[in-house]
């Protein structure tokens, strides 16, 4: 029996002759293997199949662009036996090889050319033709042209709800884009052709089309263009000819780094029957995953497990007569008093030809160099200026508050951590291994003994994969214990700390960390970072950290203490077994002057709200000042966490200097705060009170506040969350179809956001969402709008929740408070129990005047080869400018270009000016009259210049065209 045959069969190659193939067995236990058979395939009797691709330039466009003198490789993947290659370079040097692999192949004449490899045997042969496969572009010629990349069959992929995986879906896509990666030598965009997978409308919304720089990452980044048709001029294209082409007011030009990506804003409301959808290719077709589309980040169709490209073409041109457009970096931006920065030019569009740099705070403080290194001596923050130029014009880039010079003995940090990979949230019956369970566990903790060269830990992020809150006041304990514990378990508690449950909750809500600081503690050796289980033997508050995949980091670092106060290691055979690791990563440090950084409740608040301000400085500060930028009451501040509250609609500034015995430093968030204008509100100031609006732009002060589906209304003198509050009850049976609903307009505001607060006893409702409508009848979830209530005014909140972008600009949106349960707050809903509502807010940001264009020249007559100024005399703040210099040169996007006139003649100007709100054109005809240069003869007279002295001539103009004197 320990003998028989296994049914472990393989298959194995000959290591002498790697042709040779055996096929061998193994006993069933002992691992013993035997050769029973072997064989060889026979020769091919097939010819070659001939293949091959370009290889460098790296580019999926087809036809693959070239300069003039530029090479290009190409890889051979042809299979088979081969006996004799042939390539042929038309318009190439060489024009042919009979190599494999041919090497580089240099282009020095403009044309359009095709790229043949001819691969024989004995059996036969086969040839590839690749036609019109390389483009040589002449150096001194505008070249424009359609930028090709998409290969395969279109088609239409549906998401499973019945949307489209490339436009709108109930998933929320927000954007489409297709990447465009090297792209040289095309440097700049003039537009693009899109084809449709659908379009229908619903609402007349419009369609933004966007040009994007890349982000540095691989993924869509700024803005650099945007182009806005009318859905219903899709629809039309779409059923007339299936693409629509658009053009960019301006040609953009191209960054010299990273990819650019051209694509599309979801428009309208989906749920109203506006839907838009780009046609890809087949994912058979090949590899490349080009196609992108904004969810809550930017994502591949990786994401649906597919690789796509979308239908998106690009109008490209290659431009030598571009003025280049400023751009830089400094690495690093944040230095120690006393080091250097090193300084790279990112320039683009025309190449420059002499650079100034302007560096406040260095040293030296200007610079013509092309990337020069800099000494910052002086802590602050300093701006950082490039103008460069060549014959075509010049552009200026400056970047405010760019570098930031520290503290020379500042501090160094680092982050601990032990889990590898993944993070999971283990459960366990009706509990949790690293939280609350069946098993009543009191504390949980990670082992941490590697911390050179740091010596104090300052706080610590840890990563709670669960949260309930029963009681929206308990605070979590989190502890750190030095091992002085039996056999090193946790023993003092060497520092701790509290943080709010709502917080941990708010945090998994998000998908984030929870951070916690400490004041700097000395590490005493391995130390535990953990947290105190609320609640462990009863049922209410609820918390849970993530781990690391069981057994995938050795050794064990997670340990628990079990109810009666022993701690075990989670590897122990009576704990959990295995070698476990949570989430939690200790912050550490050096000694020295604070590293300074802080937070904010929310970014974006309705003016007359308080934010909570948040230190997160490391390394022990002991003293802080606040700086709120002109909008804060107060405006400074000394505490380490203030309150500030902000009554005047704008953006603020914010700076912190945190300080210690060691020096200070100081952290500037530039336009941190945004301010928005209440252009409604419910608050109930008054008793008695009623159901009419209480505040915001005069349209909307007639508006009121209702119940629907049964619900009745009880009155507005319950006490709210500040003064009263409206209240109503019947609600019983409710769920998706009882609730609270309001009306307002919306028209000439943007970016607008909710608050509300509800409250109610153990038998009211205790599960609600928001929801909007713009006709009354369709209604669609508010994202991040779920509300959980209880018998308080802190759980049930709303704060600052954005609105979707179809509620902007409206005649008419309705919003409405809509229960999603028959569960009371602590058993079941009866209808003689109240739910309150209150502090029911809406506010946004006043959509913008259009500019109003003009400009200025500081000359209007020169001659050719002159170079004139224009100065933008546009109001109401425009953002982007696009000059047309009437010349047929490249259009300018600078504020006050520069431009040189080459060739005489009479040019009109047009500036277009864009900001937010649109956009104006304005035209000076016949502006410019430039010259011919002037030919002159000239007779001398009156000479005198006496034994080699010096002296002097006259020379009068005898003749010209025109007449010079």
């Amino acid at each position: 029996a320990t003998n028989r045959w296994g049914d472990y069969a393989e298959m194995s190659i000959d290591p002498v002759d790697d042709v040779t193939f055996w096929f061998t067995t193994e006993y069933y236990n002992s691992g013993k293997k035997t050769k029973i058979a072997n064989w060889q395939f026979g020769v091919a009797t097939l010819p070659p199949n001939t293949n091959f691709v370009i290889n460098t330039p790296n580019t999926l466009l087809r036809p693959v662009p070239l300069l003039e003198g530029q090479s290009a490789t190409f890889t051979n993947l042809t299979t088979g036996q081969v006996d004799n290659w042939l390539w042929t370079f038309p318009g190439g040097t060489p024009g042919s090889s009979t190599a494999q692999d041919p090497g580089s192949i240099t282009y020095n004449t403009a044309g359009l050319y095709d790229v043949s490899l001819y691969a024989d045997n004995s059996y036969g042969d086969s040839t590839l033709t690749r036609t019109d496969y390389i483009k040589v572009i002449d150096p001194n010629v505008v070249t424009c042209d359609t930028l090709i990349q998409f290969y395969g069959t279109p088609v239409v992929y549906r998401s499973s709800g019945g949307g489209y995986v490339g436009g709108t879906n109930e998933y929320g896509c927000q954007a489409i884009a297709e990447k465009f990666d090297n792209f040289s030598p095309y440097n700049k965009i003039t537009g693009g052709r899109f084809y449709w997978a659908q379009a229908t409308n619903g609402t007349n919304p419009d369609v933004t089309f966007v040009l994007w720089g890349d982000d540095g990452s691989g993924s869509p980044g700024t803005q650099l263009a945007t182009k806005v048709v009318p859905l219903s001029d899709i629809v039309n294209d779409m059923a007339v000819q299936g693409y629509t082409d658009i053009a960019f007011s301006a040609e953009v030009p191209l960054p010299a780094t990273g990819a650019f990506f051209l694509g599309f804003e979801m428009p309208g409301d989906a749920a109203s029957g506006d839907t838009l959808a780009i046609a890809t290719n087949t994912d058979s077709d090949g590899p490349d995953d080009t196609g992108y589309s904004l969810y809550s980040g930017w994502e591949t169709y990786s994401a649906w497990s597919m690789s796509l490209m979308n239908a998106i073409f690009a109008y490209g041109c290659y431009d030598p007569y571009m003025p280049p457009v400023a751009d830089f970096e400094g690495i690093p931006t944040l230095v120690n008093a006393g080091n250097s920065v090193n300084f790279t030019d990112l320039s683009y569009g025309g190449t420059p030809t002499s650079w100034s740099w302007s560096f406040s705070g260095g040293t030296p403080t200007t610079s013509t160099t092309q990337n020069p290194t800099i000494t910052y001596n002086t802590p602050g923050y300093y701006d950082v200026t490039l103008t460069v130029t060549n014959s075509y014009g010049s552009d200026t880039k400056t970047k405010t508050n760019y570098i930031h010079v520290v503290d020379p003995n500042s501090c160094s940090c680092g982050e601990l951590g032990n889990v590898v990979g993944s993070q999971v949230l283990y459960t366990t019956g009706n509990g949790y291994v690293s939280g609350n369970n069946q098993y009543g566990d009191e504390a949980k903790a990670e082992y941490f003994d590697s911390y050179a060269p740091y010596t104090e830990i300052n706080g610590a992020y840890l990563y709670f994969g669960y949260a309930y809150v029963a009681n929206a006041s308990t605070n979590i304990t989190i502890n750190i214990w030095d091992n002085s514990g039996t056999g090193g378990s946790p023993g003092t508690v060497i520092a701790s700390t509290t943080v709010p449950i709502t917080t941990i909750a708010n945090d998994v809500a998000n998908g984030d960390s929870t951070y916690v600081s400490f004041p700097a503690v000395s590490i005493p050796g391995p130390f535990y970072i953990g947290f105190i289980i609320p609640n462990p033997t009863s049922a209410g508050d609820t918390v849970a950290l993530m781990s690391g995949l069981i057994n995938s980091s050795s050794p064990n670092t997670a340990w628990e203490r079990w109810n009666g106060g022993t701690w075990y290691a989670y590897s122990d055979a009576s704990s959990w077994g295995g070698d476990w690791n949570l989430s939690i990563f200790p912050v550490v440090c050096t000694t020295g002057s604070p590293l300074v950084d802080f937070t904010v409740n929310n970014t974006l608040i309705a003016a007359g709200n308080t934010l909570d301000f948040t230190d997160l400085s490391t390394c022990g500060p002991t003293s802080w000042s606040w700086d709120f930028g002109g909008g804060g009451i107060p405006n400074t501040s000394t505490n380490q966490n203030p309150t500030i509250t902000f009554n005047t609609p704008g953006t603020y500034d914010v700076i912190l200097t945190a300080s210690n015995a060691s020096g200070s430093n100081s952290e500037l968030k530039t336009s941190y705060i945004t301010v928005l204008e209440p252009i409604v509100w419910w608050d109930f100031p008054n008793n008695p009170d009623d159901n009419t609006a209480d505040g915001g732009i005069t349209a909307n002060l007639t508006k009121t506040i209702d119940v629907f589906g049964g619900a009745t209304l009880q009155g507005f003198a319950s006490a709210g969350a500040s003064t009263n509050a409206a209240q109503a009850r019947n609600f019983s049976g409710g769920s998706g179809l009882k609730g609270w609903i309001v009306d307002f307009t919306t028209t000439g505001y943007e970016n607008l956001i909710l608050y509300s607060k509800q409250n109610g006893d153990v038998r009211s409702p205790k599960d609600w969402k928001v929801q909007y409508s713009i006709d009354g009848s369709t209604w669609v979830d508010v994202p991040n709008a779920t509300i959980t209530c209880a018998n308080d005014w802190t759980t049930g909140v709303l704060n600052g929740v954005a609105l979707p972008t179809a509620c902007e600009d409206q005649a008419t949106v309705y919003l409405r408070w809509i229960m999603t349960s028959n569960d009371g707050i602590g058993g079941s809903i009866f209808n003689t129990r109240d739910n309150l509502i209150d502090d029911i807010m809406v506010a946004g940001i006043a959509i913008g005047t259009p500019p109003v264009a003009d400009f200025s020249a500081d000359a209007t007559s020169v001659c050719e080869g002159g170079t004139i100024t224009f100065t933008d005399l546009s109001t109401n703040s425009p953002t982007s400018w696009d000059w047309d210099f009437g010349d047929g040169s490249a259009h300018s996007t600078q504020q006050n270009p520069s431009h040189v006139y080459a060739t005489a003649g009479t040019y009109t100007v047009i500036l277009t000016a864009t900001n937010s709100a649109g956009s104006d054109t304005e035209t000076k005809t016949n502006y410019i009259i430039v010259n011919p240069n002037p030919t002159v003869t000239t007779s001398v007279t009156d000479v005198s210049c006496n034994g080699g002295n010096d002296g002097s001539a006259t020379a009068i103009a005898g003749g010209g065209t025109p007449t010079y004197t």
